[in-house]
């Protein structure tokens, strides 16, 4: 008989089991053996084993998609990233079902897809390989990882992800994508401030992986015989694309990605950027040094400060007599004023602005919070308060909120009337969610348009 005391004991380690086991990832799953396929348009989806289906869809006839899942199709929002899958009209996808094989051909390329066990490979259409997963493990995960593994050359080097440190080739490191403020960062410290998923490898193709997670590149870090990226949850969606040149490989991606616009010419020319350049009479003196001295300069820059508050885009009474006149006589000397802007509203001190009994700012920020502009925090429902380096407190505007860019426009557009030409978008790493920051926005306010983490 057990007594009182064991029994208590008994159930004490039952729930530290459970515990652990909840912590703990579950056994890696792979495709396994494919078990049948069916095929419709442009695209066709493999049933594999452990429920785990993979579809591979012609964009074009040297852009394929590539979507592993277990179980449906499904995803949290549509791509942010992605302008156009249809980059051009492949044609309907015509399968080969050989005995131990499928083979599809684009007129470009030639992808052979293994049976027993499912395997990817992409040839060009002189048959030379360009691409195939390592073993069976195309596609690995458990409850807590993604990811994707490709056979490593001994010559094969890779380009790309972005503002990185290091060297341009990528080969033998590995990679974050986690935006993050590093203004002193070392040689070879990662992650950095931007997160660009794509890279190019000295074979004719690159690889776009389409996830908002915190993705990882390992390009042989681990291995000098496979390398790999992935995720820790999202869609596993990737897109292969052949060039065979890099320029080619990069018009693909672009059209995939979006086209940039064409800036001006002038603000392809020297700029002025200097930290606490935030008043006119500094601003007059730098410009007339640069023209005295004959030094070419098409743009000076106002750093944050310009503006009193965060983000009223209305000059800062006390550093700018007379702003538009500035602007103006600055534009005859041949100079473009470009003014800082942070994606936040402050609640900074104010003694002649807007304010309450307290003494606060609050007339932009109600403003905003009434119409339901900013992120809200999921552990009070209401808006997300963040300590900001300067003005105060703020709320964060989420510009995934339908008719938040037309309200932001409209602020914008104060100065824009006043003569300057454009904005230098600061802050928007977001610097506030650093990997080693405790509380890290993205964890507690999950913006309208993406609930991904």
């Amino acid at each position: 008989m057990i007594n009182k005391s064991s029994a208590l004991m008994m159930v004490f380690m039952l729930m530290v089991l459970a515990v652990f086991s909840q912590n703990e990832p579950s056994k890696p799953v792979k495709p396994g053996n494919c078990l049948s396929y069916k095929a419709g348009g442009n695209q066709v989806v493999f049933e594999c084993e452990n429920n785990i289906r993979v579809q591979l869809k012609l964009c074009s006839a040297t852009v394929v998609k590539l979507w592993y899942e277990q179980g449906d199709f499904t995803r949290n929002n549509e791509s942010f990233a992605v302008v156009t899958e249809e980059l051009s009209d492949p044609g309907n996808l015509n399968i080969q079902d050989l005995p131990q094989s499928f083979e599809i051909f684009t007129g470009d390329l030639i992808i052979r897809i293994s049976k027993n066990p499912f395997q990817i490979r992409f040839y060009d259409k002189y048959q030379k390989l360009l691409l195939e997963d390592f073993t069976d493990k195309g596609f690995v995960k458990d409850s807590t990882w993604q990811q994707t593994f490709k056979n490593l050359r001994p010559d094969e080097h890779f380009f790309g992800l972005g503002e990185k440190t290091g060297s341009l080739d990528r080969r033998g490191k590995s990679y974050r994508m986690w935006n993050s403020d590093k203004p002193c960062y070392g040689v070879n410290e990662d992650p950095l401030y931007k997160s660009i998923p794509f890279f190019m490898s000295n074979y004719g193709y690159g690889i776009f992986f389409d996830n908002t997670f915190k993705t990882t590149f390992d390009f042989g870090s681990e291995s000098n015989k496979y390398f790999s990226f992935g995720a820790p949850g999202g869609e596993m969606i990737s897109y292969f694309i052949y060039g065979p040149s890099y320029s080619q490989i990069i018009a693909s991606y672009i059209r995939l990605t979006g086209k940039p616009i064409m800036p001006p010419e002038w603000a392809l020319g020297f700029s002025q950027c200097r930290g606490l350049l935030t008043n006119e009479k500094l601003t007059r003196e730098i410009a007339s040094e640069f023209r005295k001295r004959q030094i070419p300069c098409d743009i000076i820059y106002q750093d944050i400060g310009w503006t009193t508050h965060l983000q009223d885009f209305d000059w800062n009474p006390g550093a700018y007599k007379n702003p538009r006149k500035m602007v103006a006589d600055l534009d005859s000397m041949g100079f473009k004023i470009i003014v800082s802007q942070d994606p936040v509203i402050s609640q900074g001190q104010s003694k002649d602005w807007h304010a309450d009994e307290s003494g606060k700012n609050f007339s932009q920020w109600r403003e905003a919070d009434s119409s339901g502009f900013f992120t809200t925090d999921i552990r009070t429902g209401k808006t997300y308060d963040m300590p900001w380096p300067w003005g105060g407190n703020c709320g964060i505007v989420d510009f995934t909120k339908p008719g938040v860019d037309d309200w932001w426009g409209k602020y914008q557009q104060k100065v824009l009337d006043d003569g300057v030409r454009g904005f230098w978008t600061d802050m928007g790493e977001p610097a506030w969610c650093n990997e080693e920051s405790t509380d890290r926005l993205f964890m507690n306010t999950p913006f309208h348009g993406n609930n991904n983490t």
